[in-house]
């Protein structure tokens, strides 16, 4: 099925770790881009004489109009993410797809669990800042963020922010390999049944790697989560 395609401009870049950096992605004026929270964009990659496209999931709320932010990870022999870290600068333009994808809030009432790992936190900030823009939404907010280094922590200021601002948003960071990390160690799953009261209550959004998207979601079902209450979102 033909998708549109849109020119952007890389209106600014900014580092949140050593291996992270967040891209903010400026459309052409009369671009008519939409997305709903949680979605992401193909983008286009050049790789010698051709072109790959690559997915990215969109780490902004919908109602930033007019650009996106994409959070990208430098992984070793990664060529896409490679060419962001070392070739895309400011003024640089690219090519990105209407977005895609069904890891979006469903519109229930329940509590929301978020679970995510490393930049699996993207399309999960996005759908988070677009329930507090929402009027009349005030259930409880889980927020489990599982990394290997507390400086790899993305975006903890801004977390750390909602806690002070809303006393119904729980924020749960869990270091694997920490130094000085004084808070929760382990892996991420290991920290969720603090936020499993009430389980039938809640509407659980999971996204990372493969191998945390498949250690949680059979947890989730033990602890009593209804299936059709947990959704994920696997990244390779």
């Amino acid at each position: 099925m033909p998708t549109s395609s849109f020119h952007v401009t890389v209106e600014s870049i900014e580092t949140l770790t050593p291996t992270v950096k967040v891209f903010r992605l400026r459309f052409d004026q009369a671009a008519a881009f939409d997305f709903v929270a949680g979605q992401y964009v193909m983008v286009d990659i050049p790789k010698g004489d051709a072109v790959v496209r690559k997915a990215y999931s969109i780490a902004s709320s919908p109602s930033q109009r007019g650009a996106i932010d994409l959070c990208v990870k430098l992984v070793e022999g990664g060529h896409a993410s490679t060419y962001f870290h070392r070739a895309v600068q400011e003024g640089t333009g690219l090519t990105v797809y209407e977005a895609r994808g069904t890891f979006v809030d469903r519109g229930s009432p329940r509590e929301r669990v978020y679970v995510a790992a490393g930049t699996g936190i993207a399309p999960i900030r996005s759908m988070i800042r677009r329930l507090y823009e929402r009027e009349g939404f005030d259930e409880p907010i889980w927020l489990f963020f599982g990394v290997r280094y507390e400086d790899e922590i993305l975006y903890e200021a801004e977390w750390r922010r909602l806690v002070a601002e809303h006393a119904s948003f729980r924020f749960v960071p869990t270091v694997s390999r920490p130094k000085t990390w004084t808070g929760d160690t382990g892996w991420v799953q290991g920290a969720l049944g603090r936020g499993l009261t009430n389980p039938e209550w809640k509407e659980v959004y999971v996204c990372g790697v493969v191998p945390m998207v498949k250690a949680v979601k059979p947890l989730l079902i033990e602890w009593g989560v209804p299936r059709a209450q947990i959704h994920t979102e696997k990244f390779t």
